[in-house]
């Protein structure tokens, strides 16, 4: 039976770029439609018939969709930034025994960054599936600060590209990280510097109410003319960031709408704080941009009555920062 609750997405990381690999752990993305890898396009000959087309052709393959979490966690995060914009990271325990490992994302801004790739698989109790190459191009997380008490999640839209869609049975007997700890929109903190070596000096208090922020990483298929209909290799662009996000429009968020005004300068840190990790440190994803205010709009909208700000913080290249991120989960590796 073709059962919703059997549903689900599978990863392993590719040895060799584009070979298929077994899957190692559950991917716990939403459950989405399988994306198409290759469009039909209709032929038409002059053949004296009223018919329309009467032969087709596909000739390429590639298959390009959006992976979506609805409740962001910490173990998923590792592939995103190793499949996106820092291929080389090397994990570090914090903590000795503890299993506290510390992912660091910096990317080099004048060499490649040698992203990753997985083969996914993804499917349900009637077919799966496996897309082979899978780069993810861009990064969007989503999150709000509550006033009700409600629940605070953190989404993510991680956007890729992979090769082709093969019918292949799952890995059998993979399970989610059985200490799994999601992120919290109401434990993302906030600081503002004047420079990336003071950044996360300054915290930023009693003023972020929610906000997005996105990654353009830059990767894209290569195709050349080859024996195959799929992309035979990648390319690494501009990395850039964006920031949106949603003020109590308080003095804090003045002193945005100023420097806005003024052009200044600022390093944005946003930082999602989870649990401890045995008795080491606290789960965490930190993310560092270097940029400026875009804009900022004062009384943007309110919320029982408070006026709320919107500011977009947008990343500037100053000869040597761009961004960073860093998280801190319980895996080592992939």
């Amino acid at each position: 039976m073709p059962e919703r609750v059997l549903t689900k997405y599978q990863y392993g990381p590719e040895v060799t770029r584009g070979t298929a690999v077994a899957a190692t752990r559950i991917l716990g993305a939403d459950p989405a439609p399988v994306p198409n890898d290759r469009i039909w396009n209709q032929v038409r000959y002059s053949a004296g018939r009223r018919g329309g087309a009467a032969h087709k052709r596909n000739d390429t393959l590639l298959v390009k969709d959006t992976l979506n979490f609805s409740n962001l966690y910490f173990q998923a995060l590792p592939l995103l930034l190793q499949c996106s914009i820092d291929g080389t990271i090397a994990p570090a325990e914090q903590t000795a025994g503890q299993l506290d490992y510390l992912w660091s994302a910096v990317p080099l801004w004048n060499a490649p960054n040698t992203p990753s790739t997985i083969s996914l698989q993804l499917g349900d109790d009637v077919q799966a599936w496996v897309m082979e190459y899978l780069m993810f191009d861009r990064l969007k997380f989503s999150w709000g600060v509550p006033q009700d008490g409600e629940g605070s999640p953190v989404s993510c839209e991680a956007s890729y590209f992979a090769r082709q869609l093969t019918a292949q049975a799952f890995t059998a007997a993979l399970t989610l990280p059985s200490n799994l700890a999601v992120l919290n929109g109401k434990l993302c903190r906030m600081w503002l510097d004047s420079s990336w070596a003071t950044a996360g000096t300054t915290e930023v208090t009693n003023t972020l109410r929610g906000g997005e922020l996105e990654i353009l990483t830059g990767n894209h298929p290569k195709f050349f003319g080859s024996a195959n209909k799929y992309f035979e290799g990648y390319g690494e662009g501009d990395i850039v960031g964006m920031a949106t996000l949603t003020l109590e429009g308080n003095a804090n968020a003045l002193a945005a709408y100023n420097d806005f005004r003024a052009g200044t300068p600022k390093v944005l840190r946003l930082e999602f704080q989870g649990p401890q990790i045995g008795t080491g440190v606290n789960s965490r994803f930190r993310i560092d941009l270097n940029g400026y205010w875009e804009i900022v709009t004062p009384v943007n909208s309110e919320n029982k009555g408070n006026n709320l700000t919107r500011g977009v913080f947008r990343t500037l290249d100053d000869g040597t920062n761009v961004l960073a991120a860093s998280v801190i989960t319980t895996i080592n590796a992939l």
